[in-house]
């Protein structure tokens, strides 16, 4: 028999200890070495009106958990710069390791438990989208943005469960404080004025949006000391271009004191867009070279035919899908064209029509597609969550 100590959120606990017996010890959350491991439950592909992409792992059998019992193959395009999971820090560590071991904070009431989350820079909710593939309930999910676009996709694709909290500049302690505790903070501050393809970056000077970064890294640190003070794990996840000259790299591998992964999107799909990410979640050996990647022609509308095998990196503009001069499709009638708002939403798998609210044209739709996260890529980054949430 075990006594345990949980409670939810920050201040003392005021319960009483929890007896259970060596078969009810697995129903709470253990905090070990084994949680910063990738879990090998993977993502399911969704399913398409159109001409459904071609499914490359078998549906579970009946009986398993309802998030499917796939690998998840997550590793990083150079194992170099895999990140080394440290986090959470050493008196987080001492501090869970005095209740056992146990993982606090979360609500202890049921099997799958759900988890509080603050998006800043969240778009259409693409960090969402990847959480509810793996099957993790989500509590709360806080969103910080301003690009009214999005703002209507999020309330048209998940009314009621998103509670938008404006601009991330307004994200004061005294809001954080109100919104605690959080689990989990995901983001990705723009990169334009980052990018070495910008010729005119200002990357971090004043006025520029590149200080935005800043911003996240301040909400993050204030974060991790709430998690510590409260006793209750913190997870974060951050993305940016791999567009980075070396001095602004270090500036930001400095400032989350660890090294990027490097994840690129073709290791899911047919489209390179490689990304960096800063987090504390975990890491994998899977070799990525093992995966199946669906041809182009899967993603397409029916009749229409792709003269390249991958597109390149999908931007806001529709030119990005050209590669000298060519385009990735051939329509029906012989005419060379871009992919068109659905095709583009399948491939980053958000699903078909996802951005249509009835009121948006299709390039304004075009550049929500190209500022979203691509949703398998994220799952698998996140996918070490369903360890650690035992779900």
């Amino acid at each position: 028999m075990v006594q345990l100590f949980l409670w939810l959120g920050g201040g003392s606990p005021e319960v009483e200890p929890v007896i259970v017996g060596k078969q009810e010890e697995a129903r709470f959350f253990l905090i070990s070495s084994a949680t910063t491991e990738l879990a090998t439950q993977g993502y399911n592909m969704p399913r398409y009106k159109k001409g459904g992409v071609r499914r490359r792992f078998k549906r579970p059998a009946k009986g398993t958990r309802h998030y499917g019992s796939q690998s998840c193959k997550l590793a990083a395009a150079n194992p170099s710069m895999a990140v080394d999971s440290t986090e959470p820090s050493q008196r987080q560590e001492e501090a869970c390791e005095d209740h056992n071991g146990y993982f606090l904070g979360f609500n202890t009431n049921s099997w799958c438990q759900p988890i509080r989350v603050l998006s800043l820079f969240d778009g259409i909710s693409s960090g969402l989208l990847a959480l509810d593939s793996l099957g993790i309930k989500v509590s709360e999910y806080f969103s910080a943005e301003i690009d009214k676009d999005a703002i209507s996709i999020q309330r048209k694709r998940f009314y009621g469960r998103i509670t938008e909290i404006g601009d991330v500049e307004a994200c004061t302690e005294l809001l954080l404080d109100q919104i605690a505790p959080i689990h989990l903070l995901i983001g990705g501050s723009p990169c334009n004025q980052l990018s070495k393809v910008n010729p005119k970056r200002k990357l971090f000077a004043p006025g520029s949006s590149g200080r935005l970064f800043f911003t996240y890294v301040k909400i993050l640190n204030y974060l991790k000391k709430k998690a510590i003070e409260n006793n209750h794990n913190f997870f974060y996840l951050y993305e940016n271009t791999s567009n980075l000259d070396r001095s602004t790299l270090l500036t930001m591998t400095k400032a989350f004191n660890a090294e990027p992964q490097v994840v690129d999107a073709l290791s899911f799909v047919p489209m390179r867009r490689k990304r960096l990410f800063w987090h504390n979640l975990g890491k994998s050996d899977v070799d990525l070279a093992s995966m199946e990647i669906p041809p182009l022609e899967d993603f397409l509308d029916p009749g229409r035919i792709a003269t390249v095998n991958m597109v390149c990196t999908i931007t806001t503009n529709n030119a990005s899908q050209k590669k000298k001069d060519k385009c990735p499709v051939v329509n029906f009638d012989g005419e060379e064209c871009t992919l068109n708002v659905n095709e583009l939403e399948r491939i980053f798998h958000l699903g078909e029509g996802f951005t249509d609210n009835g009121n948006l044209s299709i390039s304004r739709r075009r550049k929500l597609i190209g500022k979203s996260w691509v949703v398998p890529v994220i799952a698998c980054l996140l996918n070490p969550l369903l360890k650690v949430l035992q779900v």
